[in-house]
């Protein structure tokens, strides 16, 4: 899918976090599904990117559009769980399309369960990325 434009975006992200507020609910069924840690955009400028593996999980395109800084892209439908570019015993933070996208959960909960033991997710879209380090 595309967005027609930057606005669409943001009535996403307002309508998500007017749910999360009037509707306690849908927090605690978000808190009840995030089961590994948590990387804050805040976190993001104190992470080591020479030592951890960042994994973006969107289509290429959108990769190529924004990503984190030192990302690697493998979309999801092409993840091969026998054949990744890092290694068990290194740390890794898996990423998508944000909190409502639970790829990086699926992915980052399939690594646990084969033996990777430093993996973090990163549930914030890149609009609110782009957004928060537009005010710094």
């Amino acid at each position: 899918y595309a967005l027609a434009n930057e606005q669409v975006s943001q009535l996403l992200m307002l309508l998500t976090t007017l749910a999360e507020k009037t509707l306690p609910e849908m927090r605690c069924l978000e808190k009840t599904y995030d089961t590994l840690p948590q990387t804050e955009i805040a976190d993001l400028s104190n992470q080591d990117s020479a030592t951890t593996y960042v994994l973006d999980l969107r289509p290429t395109d959108e990769f190529n559009n924004v990503h984190l800084s030192g990302a690697h892209n493998i979309p999801f439908n092409e993840i091969d769980f026998t054949n990744l570019p890092f290694s068990p015993n290194q740390e890794v933070m898996v990423y998508c399309r944000g909190r409502l996208c639970g790829y990086a959960n699926l992915v980052g909960n399939e690594l646990k369960a084969r033996g990777y033991t430093h993996v973090s997710v990163f549930n914030h879209s890149m609009t609110e990325w782009q957004k928060e380090k537009a005010k710094n």
